[in-house]
Formats: structure tokens, C-alpha cells, sequence
């Protein structure tokens, strides 16, 4: 059985700066903690909740792809067999429809929720636009109660 997801209460308010800061110098690692922590909380209120095995089945993939893909660069490995550089750009490749999908996961839950993201700007923006929209949440939330802490 898989254990439940690391414990967060609450949607995270960061700027869009901050976020695709800290998602380049953890060379994308953030992003994926960012995902994996918005996923937890829009799960716990959630009818239909996004699988935990999806959300770990992209996190080893990932991880797999970029291990794999750093050590046949390193090596030297992608001259030499020319289609071992075609099946990492196509691993590369379902990965980003991995992610758009977890994206458009994010997105019904939010609607769910009530809240509306444009399926457009959720498919060329991904996690940026919902990083955005997360913030908008909270800042509207924010305006209808005052006393709620901001955190950035």
C-alpha cells in the first residue's frame, strides 16, 4: 500500500519570480515538490482524488529520466548510439504529457472547488499559470478575510 502524501494544511501563496527561481536552481525539483504539496491539499477535500499512484509514477520517472539522461551525456554514451538520443528525447517527451495531465488534474480540482482556470493558458502555461492562479485564490481569500496570514 502507499503511504499518504508529506502533511501541508494549506495552498502555498509564491510569487511567479520566486517559483521559477527556485524551480532553475533545483532544476526543477521545486516545481515537482510544489505539485506533489498542492496536489496533498487540494486532495483531502476533493470527490474524485488524484491517484497516488500517478503522482509517485511521474516522481520515479522523472527522477529515472534525468538520473539516466545526466549519465549517458556525462559518458559520453548518446555519440555513439545515435537512437539511444532519439528514445531519451521521446521518454523527455511523455514525460511533459505526464506533467500536462497531473496540470489538467490540478485544474479539475480546482473547479471543483469553484474555481475556474482557462484550459488554454492550464496547457501553455502549466504549472505557472496554476502557480498563478493559487496566488489569485489566496489573494481573493485574503480580501474576504483580512485576518488570514500571507505567506509568500
Amino acid at each position: 500500500k502507499l503511504r499518504a502524501l508529506p502533511e501541508a494544511t494549506e495552498l502555498t501563496r509564491m510569487s511567479i519570480f520566486w517559483f521559477m527561481l527556485k524551480t532553475i536552481l533545483t532544476f526543477g525539483a521545486y516545481a515537482l515538490y510544489w505539485l506533489i504539496l498542492t496536489t496533498t491539499v487540494l486532495n483531502r477535500s476533493a470527490q474524485k482524488k488524484i491517484s497516488l499512484r500517478f503522482i509517485y509514477g511521474v516522481v520515479v520517472y522523472s527522477m529515472t529520466t534525468f538520473i539516466l539522461q545526466s549519465i549517458f551525456i556525462q559518458s559520453g554514451f548518446l555519440e555513439s548510439y545515435k537512437y539511444l538520443d532519439q528514445a531519451i528525447s521521446f521518454s523527455r517527451f511523455f514525460e511533459a504529457v505526464l506533467y500536462i495531465l497531473w496540470n489538467f488534474e490540478i485544474r479539475r480540482l480546482l473547479h471543483e472547488k469553484g474555481h475556474e482556470l482557462n484550459g488554454f493558458l492550464t496547457l501553455f502555461f502549466g504549472l505557472f499559470y496554476i502557480v498563478y492562479k493559487v496566488n489569485k485564490i489566496e489573494d481573493d481569500q485574503q480580501e474576504a478575510d483580512p485576518l488570514l496570514k500571507r505567506v509568500s
